[in-house]
């Protein structure tokens, strides 16, 4: 897909990134990016070529991935939700984590949703105080920052194939969102 997009690089160890065989990206083993630093790439197009694993020295990963996703302006995104969330009777929105943030693999660093997750509700519980925050985490999240804005929060946990289904029958009063929580 053409466009800016945004990468990450996850690995354990070495790692090289090439882009139309150019060497864009370098760690010989400790990682060189920085955290909530952006870095910006933009991609017109994306092939593979078998050469690129005999160009660097071998075709065995340790836990390698290269992620992307489209670039996304945030302080426009959360603007544009909020407007929209303003025209609305009721705001319903979905916070959460990701595979990339937690893992049976790892250990979680904070409990905290990223802050763009915490600008974002505040932003519409400012345009629409009829609203209800959705959140699907494997484990627990910090809601302290948010929870006595916001009138409904409901905690989804990790979302099956009939997520929304459910989530919608518990928001329409047709189900009591009542059960075993995994944790005690």
């Amino acid at each position: 897909m053409s466009g800016d997009h945004t990468f990450s690089e996850i690995t354990t160890g070495k790692a090289d990134v090439l882009i139309n065989g150019e060497k864009v990206f370098h760690r010989p083993q400790e990682p060189v990016l920085l955290p909530e630093t952006e870095y910006k790439v933009e991609s017109h197009s994306w092939a593979t070529d078998e050469n690129v694993l005999s160009k660097i020295g071998g075709t065995m990963f340790q836990r390698a991935s290269l992620r992307s996703m489209e670039y996304l302006d945030i302080p426009t995104v959360i603007s544009d939700v909020a407007d929209a969330a303003e025209s609305c009777e009721i705001a319903v929105f979905f916070v959460g984590t990701t595979n990339g943030m937690e893992s049976e693999g790892y250990d979680r660093d904070t409990m905290d949703l990223t802050s763009d997750q915490y600008d974002l509700i505040a932003a519409v519980v400012a345009r629409n105080p009829k609203t209800v925050v959705v959140n699907l985490s494997g484990s627990p999240v910090t809601v302290s920052p948010f929870i006595d804005q916001v009138p409904t929060f409901l905690q989804a946990w990790v979302a099956g194939q009939e997520c929304g289904l459910a989530i919608a029958r518990i928001l329409l009063g047709d189900v009591n969102p009542s059960g075993r929580l995994p944790m005690s």
